[in-house]
């Protein structure tokens, strides 16, 4: 073949690199490296250039009605391309989690994540009626209030098992404090919205079956509300007329009825105790009005909770908005 010819067919394979990739143009996982054969000119095929690239080799070739075939272990793909079309392969180099083919132009798919496993983690995938930090809790008590100054709500208990989260009592009707929800205050009725734990039940009836540390209160038994007490918002046990505290400013437990009957100590404003801060938040027996701070269900749900409640599953309590 005479010089004029091959230079015909390497301007051709010139034109057509500097061109770029034609529409439809295939990008295919990397192959073994290694030289192309070489094609025989008395054939009548058209010869071949290979340009280096950074992500690879581009090898363009013109005929007049192709087949061009990417082969890599165990895979093959073919693209039949009308003549006289530009054909362009271009090896790159892809992990070997991502997909064998895929167009130019398109990424890959984002690789899944496993399912979280924790109560934590599936309790961020989990929708809740209102916020909460379930941390290490495996049962969580939620009362979510309509609006802030709401005085009624609803209340649900939860459970994690290795399904999940599901639901286990509820939901059913709340008191709240008669100012609604919010930061706790000694001056204001005010129940205070987050995320608590549940430690301690207490009653003026007998321990109804539950797991938590239960006492039964008498007239010994008090919470004290005294700001300037040492002792504010813990529960104190003495004679009316040798407590270390006012007791004016402090709740007789066993006279609180039916309210008091069954309660769990709600631990707002604990570890550390902020003096004025709020005290003497429970979860009690509700009698048909707001609280002055707490939250009130009807008996029979709440000694099915108490019943249910155990300090191995770190129980807690979610107040807020929902």
């Amino acid at each position: 073949m005479t010089s004029a010819v091959l230079a015909v067919l390497v301007l051709a394979g010139c034109s057509a690199q500097s061109a770029g990739p034609p529409p439809g143009s295939l990008t295919t996982a990397s192959r073994p490296a290694g030289p192309e054969p070489s094609m025989d000119i008395a054939t009548g095929t058209t010869p071949t250039s290979r340009t280096p690239s950074s992500s690879g080799v581009t090898v363009t070739a013109t005929a007049p009605a192709t087949v061009t075939t990417t082969a890599r272990p165990k895979t093959t793909v073919t693209t039949r391309t009308p003549a006289p079309a530009t054909v362009t392969r271009t090896t790159v180099l892809v992990p070997r989690t991502t997909t064998a083919a895929v167009e130019q132009g398109t990424p890959s798919p984002p690789v899944a994540l496993p399912p979280a496993t924790t109560a934590s983690r599936t309790a961020a995938a989990f929708r809740f009626p209102v916020p909460a930090d379930v941390g290490n809790a495996t049962q969580l008590i939620t009362v979510a209030a309509p609006t802030r100054s709401s005085t009624e709500g609803t209340l649900t208990a939860w459970e994690h098992t290795d399904g999940g989260w599901r639901r286990k009592v509820g939901p059913v009707h709340a008191y709240l404090g008669s100012e609604g929800i919010g930061q706790s205050s000694e001056q204001h009725s005010r129940t205070p919205q987050g995320t608590f734990t549940l430690t301690q039940g207490f009653g003026r009836e007998t321990d109804p079956g539950t797991h938590l540390p239960y006492f039964r209160t008498d007239l010994q038994d008090w919470w004290v509300s005294d700001v300037g007490a040492r002792s504010y918002n813990t529960h104190q046990r003495c004679a009316a007329e040798s407590c270390p505290f006012d007791t004016g400013a402090s709740e007789q437990l066993n006279l609180v009825d039916p309210e008091y009957d069954y309660a769990v100590v709600i631990d707002a404003n604990m570890n550390p105790v902020v003096p004025g801060a709020g005290s003497a938040f429970f979860l009690h027996v509700a009698n048909g009005g707001p609280t002055a701070g707490c939250v009130a269900i009807d008996q029979g749900t709440l000694v099915t909770i108490i019943q249910w409640l155990d300090p191995a599953q770190h129980p807690r309590i979610a107040i807020g908005l929902g």
